[in-house]
């Protein structure tokens, strides 16, 4: 009996018959049908080769009938139902062959298929399959040449590249090989208008002139200065993921196993904070070679100066900049200052600090009170001197200030517009809540909140001070950090796709898998540092005036004293994979598995910080950019399942946090998440409010005061629909 070595594809081809590809096929099948035994596939899929030898013994099956025989031994052994699960992803499969055959004119690869080439697109940050549609596209537009001549060269590209034995290949290398072909075809193309474009020329258009089938998902540019700063972020992402990350990480980087965030910016933090303080102290960017004494000496002056400072500093971060303790720093400044006076004083202060077009908005501290770590200290004075006054008798001009800038802020009178101006950082502790004046100033962010602002609540049980950014603000509880703090780096693990590689019920492979994460994004992270090592040690490197110290005066950072962010996102959906429930469900098992994997991950993340020197916090990551990346990648993978309507945005909740639209009450999740939080160093509670059912402000606050009394909730905002 001869064994089966060979099958025949739909398009005549003959390709090596793989025992391991029917394995993983009908292990699939029986995965969809419940099915947890790992050995069980296998065991039929050496059934299926048994019955293929003894039925094709002197000719070649093709793979249709190598299908139809998984169909009848699952038949046969007993397992109906992931037959019939297998008999469904057929038809799908099979449509969606029809569908793109009709479109692109040649059938796609089958599952038997082993020599399909994965392309490497470094400047957009995505892997897809090699498509001839796509090259030969790109090669009829930029080439000018006839669409029959560009499909046949796109054909002998992806031919070369299989009989080569490539696996992956860089755009820059199929568009040599491309060029290649149309020199030895002497086809009459200018290559000098493609020599320089490490970008494709269609992402080109789309980012100068908003044209062409990239540009619905680019926002409207302004100017053209954006426009370039955008092409130069591709540049510099392209160049992060060739040469400057470790091939692993960039490769999982671009499959949607992670997301390595600011690639872009390679040279920047992930997120900073800093006081008006350090303005005052002459520590902060962009003093330049002039002595503090003269940038405070008004509340307004302290005012420009902070905002310079601010700007110089949103530039240095790729995700958030925020200006921490504003109240307090502006306090001696505003004593004995009129309401009118004040409220001139506040505006100022949140129109310095409002965004640019294009730009990211700035987190500023607007918190009614001044914590009891901070009350006994001696206040600063406009030249960083130390007053004879402490603090804690400047807790009601501090409260004041931060109740005009929240006035302030909910007018938008003569500012910019509200999505410019800075985000709202109102700190919550007992104080706050139980005091008439600093309730009063939480109730104008509730205010602002209910207006669909957005609006960040750290919860501040320890009585500590807010500091840092919502990246970079810890849930510790013992001596707050300082308020100049910085995040050097964020890596963000793909958890679904993990919990879908280790299949229903398989926790401890999940967790297996998740530490191969980990270790790619500390790989990610030790590589990132010596970037930002050379950028900020260097007299006139980009983060100089961060890093290092200024005519004599400490310098606003230290980099050994940097956190670097692990996170996570789409926990929610990885339980869904691993336990068949979302985290809100009553099924008490999907919350236990949540809360164990955040606390493996917790010392995971920490232990392997400490083995690459380096101090590494797991965070649940709420950026949205994220999900949209590893939604496209999954796409990109499994085109059958876009065909079922699968995945979809929502397939990837941010963070730990229950789905936005879940059908549960604000109680119970509150309940499933918050004691999630215990486990990260930052996290974000959101709660979806009705306005009208929300009892206004005074019932935000009681919310608000709830989830402080509640236990570990690290910080809280609120989504208001009317």
């Amino acid at each position: 009996m001869r064994r089966v070595t060979l099958v025949k594809r739909s398009d005549g081809e003959t390709v090596p018959f793989d025992e391991t590809r029917v394995v993983e096929v009908i292990e699939s099948a029986l995965s969809a049908a419940g099915g947890r035994d790992p050995g069980l596939a296998g065991e039929i899929a050496a059934l299926v080769s048994l019955f293929l030898e003894k039925t094709f013994y002197d000719a070649v099956p093709s793979v249709a009938e190598v299908e139809d025989m998984v169909e009848r031994v699952l038949i046969d052994t007993g397992h109906a139902e992931a037959a019939k699960a297998f008999i469904v992803h057929r038809e799908r499969r099979a449509r969606l062959r029809s569908a793109r055959s009709a479109r692109d004119g040649y059938p796609e690869p089958t599952l038997f298929d082993q020599r399909v080439v994965i392309v490497d697109d470094t400047a957009a940050g995505l892997s897809a399959p090699y498509s001839r549609e796509a090259v030969a596209r790109s090669l009829s537009q930029d080439g000018l040449l006839p669409r029959p001549v560009a499909d046949e060269i796109a054909a002998v590209v992806e031919e070369k590249l299989r009989r080569a034995g490539v696996s992956r290949a860089p755009t820059s290398l199929v568009r040599a090989l491309a060029e290649s072909e149309l020199l030895q075809r002497d086809a009459p193309v200018d290559l000098r208008r493609r020599a320089a474009a490490s970008i494709l020329p269609e992402t080109l258009e789309a980012a100068m002139y908003r044209r062409g089938p990239r540009s619905a998902g680019l926002e409207a540019s302004p100017t053209p200065a954006l426009a370039a700063q955008e092409l130069g972020a591709m540049a510099l992402r392209s160049h992060a993921l060739s040469d400057l990350l470790p091939s692993d990480t960039a490769r999982a980087h671009l499959d949607g196993d992670l997301f390595v965030h600011g690639l872009t910016m390679p040279g920047a933090l992930h997120a900073a904070s800093m006081t008006p303080e350090d303005v005052k102290r002459g520590v902060a960017p962009g003093a330049g070679t002039r002595g503090p004494e003269g940038a405070a000496l008004n509340a307004r002056r302290l005012a420009a100066a902070v905002g310079r400072s601010a700007r110089l500093l949103a530039g240095s971060a790729t995700h958030t900049a925020a200006l921490v303790g504003a109240p307090l720093a502006f306090a001696p400044l505003c004593v004995n200052r009129s309401r009118e006076d004040l409220a001139e004083d506040a505006w100022q202060l949140v129109l310095e600090t409002s965004a640019d077009p294009g730009a990211r908005r700035m987190e500023l501290d607007m918190s009614p009170e001044v914590s009891d770590s901070l009350a006994d200290l001696a206040a600063v004075g406009g030249s960083g001197e130390a007053l004879s006054v402490p603090n804690g008798e400047l807790a009601g001009v501090a409260t004041a200030f931060a109740s005009a800038l929240l006035r302030a802020h909910l007018r938008g009178s003569g500012l910019p517009a509200r999505e410019l101006l800075p985000i709202p950082v109102v700190g919550v502790s007992e104080r706050s809540v139980g005091v008439a004046a600093s309730r009063a100033a939480l109730r104008q962010a509730a205010e602002i909140a209910l207006t669909g602002e957005r609006v960040i609540f750290p919860m501040l049980r320890d009585r500590g001070p807010v500091t840092g950014t919502s990246v970079a603000r810890g849930a510790g509880s013992g001596a707050p950090p300082s308020a100049s703090t910085c995040c050097a780096g964020r890596v963000t693990l793909n958890l679904p796709r993990a919990a879908r590689r280790a299949g229903r019920g398989n926790v401890e492979g999940f967790l297996r898998e998740c530490d191969r994460l980990v270790d790619l994004a500390v790989a990610a992270h030790q590589a990132r540092r010596n970037v930002l090592a050379l950028a900020s040690s260097a007299p006139g490197g980009p983060l100089a005036p961060l890093f290092r110290a200024n005519r004599g005066r400490a310098a606003l950072y230290d980099m050994a004293n940097a956190t670097w962010s692990i996170g996570i996102t789409g926990l929610n959906e990885a339980l869904v994979h691993l336990t068949g429930f979302e985290l809100h469900e009553s099924d008490e098992a999907s919350v236990r598995v949540a809360k164990r994997v955040a606390s493996y991950l917790c010392v995971r993340v920490k232990a392997a910080g400490m083995s690459a020197e380096l101090t590494t916090t797991l965070d649940a990551d709420d950026d949205p950019e994220p999900p949209r990346r590893f939604l496209t990648c999954d796409r990109r993978q499994a085109p059958e399942r876009t065909a079922e309507g699968f995945p979809e945005l929502s397939s990837y909740t941010p963070g730990a946090s229950v789905r936005a639209d879940a059908p549960v009450d604000i109680l119970l999740r509150i309940a499933r998440e918050e004691p999630l939080h215990a486990y990260f160093s930052t996290a974000t509670l959101r709660l979806p409010i009705a306005e009208r059912d929300s009892g206004g402000p005074d019932g935000l606050v009681a919310l608000l005061a709830k989830c402080l009394r509640a236990g570990s909730a690290i910080q809280v905002e609120f989504r208001t629909w009317s």
